[in-house]
């Protein structure tokens, strides 16, 4: 059992954390670009649609923060004993 536990790899996972990660930065940047365009050209709109907006855009912006740290922590805290991620996983 142990020497199966030794040959496991992380490949896979780990490059699947990162590309997501890539794709999520990426959508992040377009709600960006989006909010700021909405708010440039829609100044005449509601102020309940540009504070649900904001707030959408606020939320955006936890979340990035999140992944970012939970990728940090999984690439770079724990490059070399991934299974010490997996044993104590943060928060």
């Amino acid at each position: 059992m142990s020497e199966q536990l030794l040959q496991f790899s992380f490949d896979s996972t780990l490059g699947a954390v990162f590309i997501g990660y890539i794709f999520a930065l990426v959508l992040y940047g377009v709600t960006c670009l989006q909010t700021i365009i909405y708010f440039h050209k829609c100044a005449k709109d509601s102020l309940l649609l540009k504070s649900l907006i904001a707030t959408l855009w606020l939320l955006d912006n936890l979340h990035t923060i999140l992944i970012s740290h939970g990728t940090y922590l999984l690439l770079v805290s724990y490059h070399a004993n991934p299974f010490e991620a997996i044993a104590a996983p943060p928060w």
